[in-house]
């Protein structure tokens, strides 16, 4: 073999391999990015990611078995629109109601072992009010173009209940004892009456001129009487002592609106400045402001960890008529939920992915521990379950 033809087998050669290099490298991808592996043995890499997905897979099973996957922080508890819901400390449970029909379902915080307790259907609920341990309830609700008032009461997955009089403008529950307070117009008056949940042992307390008034029940010994909150006029609050029958003016202001703490002592205050809302807590005559800005309707006190209120806070305040745009629909938010120390100042967010998603929260509460918060999403009327870090 002479030189000439050596050379040509040489150049071949080296044109096959120079050929190959660039096939893998422009028709493979990048080789520095390719696993070493990979680019010797690709049978072997194939047979290390079964491996891995076998190892993978019995993991996911030995997870599965034993419970230990990381709990959710933020849990959809219902599957249906709820109109209200509440914790009964004395099952450890949520309960609530389906709004479509009335329905009464049970659930644990974690959203796991959900029981239906009463199959019961009422249709058209607007408003609920919760006995202290969620075994108890008045539904307000619309049939034949009247307003009904139907006090429940749940026994295993028994409904027993009694109608209580059509003509009830508003309602509270004890936070203490099975009874309710309920405010009944008597021609141009309202009259204030205490009775049992079922109705029964009714008793007038107090009458009072006009009788569109909101009742809460402060403590034990004292209800509230306030105007209904509009940015149009001015709104009063006024306490009522059950056992003296003396009534007191507290406050006044537009659009004013308010949440009672656990212990009938911290009270939140919200009120219209001029197209936006402006809060802050009163305690022994002594204010404390607000850096975060929502309703109260959004909030809920600890009862475990003094000058604590646990708020949804839109992440948005656009002017508006508050709080009347809100209720009317034409105008919503999207919450991060804090908690907010009103004493020190300090707020600290609960879970920060909850901006992530589209949250206008209601009815807040608590579990009896303190280490789940529930609302209802104003938007689609969800109930969900947050983790408390």
């Amino acid at each position: 073999m002479n030189r000439k033809i050596l050379f040509l087998i040489i150049i071949i050669i080296a044109l096959i391999i120079l050929g190959l290099v660039l096939f893998f490298v422009i028709g493979k991808g990048d080789v520095s990015q390719t696993p070493i592996i990979s680019r010797f043995f690709p049978a072997s890499e194939e047979r290390e990611a079964a491996s891995i997905s076998e190892k993978e897979k019995e993991e996911e099973e030995r997870i599965i078995a034993t419970g230990e996957r990381k709990e959710e922080k933020l849990i959809q508890l219902s599957d249906k629109p709820v109109i209200s819901a509440a914790f009964s400390s004395s099952t450890n449970k949520v309960r609530y109601l389906e709004k479509i029909n009335g329905h009464l379902y049970e659930i644990e915080s974690n959203g796991k072992n959900k029981n239906r307790i009463s199959n019961v259907t009422i249709l058209n609920i607007f408003e609920v009010r919760w006995s202290k341990e969620a075994d108890k309830t008045v539904l307000r609700f619309e049939k034949d173009g009247k307003i009904k008032n139907f006090a429940a009461s749940f026994a295993g997955t028994s409904t027993e209940g009694a109608f209580l009089n059509d003509n009830l403008k508003s309602i509270a529950a004890s936070p203490e004892e099975n009874k309710i307070a309920y405010l009944e117009k008597t021609g141009e008056r309202g009259a204030i009456f205490i009775a049992d949940f079922n109705g029964q042992n009714k008793k007038q307390i107090f009458s009072v001129p006009l009788s569109d008034w909101a009742l809460f029940w402060q403590d034990k010994d004292n209800l509230s009487l306030l105007a209904p909150p509009s940015a149009f006029s001015k709104g009063f609050l006024y306490s009522l002592n059950i056992k003296n029958k003396n009534l007191e003016k507290l406050l006044e202001g537009n659009g004013l609106n308010v949440l009672w703490s656990k212990n009938g002592k911290d009270l939140l205050i919200s009120e219209n400045t001029g197209n936006t809302i402006q809060n802050k807590v009163i305690l022994n005559n002594k204010e404390y402001g607000l850096s975060s800005k929502t309703l109260p309707e959004k909030c809920v006190w600890s009862a475990k960890e003094s000058g604590i209120v646990f708020c949804a806070v839109p992440l948005n305040f656009p002017f508006a008529n508050y709080p009347d745009d809100w209720y009317q629909g034409k105008i919503s938010f999207k919450d991060v939920v804090f908690k907010i120390n009103y004493l020190t100042g300090e707020n600290n967010i609960i879970d920060g992915e909850i901006s992530d998603l589209d949250f206008d929260a209601i009815n807040l509460f608590l579990s009896s521990d303190e280490k789940y918060l529930f609302f209802i999403n104003k938007k689609d009327s969800m109930i969900w379950s947050m983790k408390i870090k």
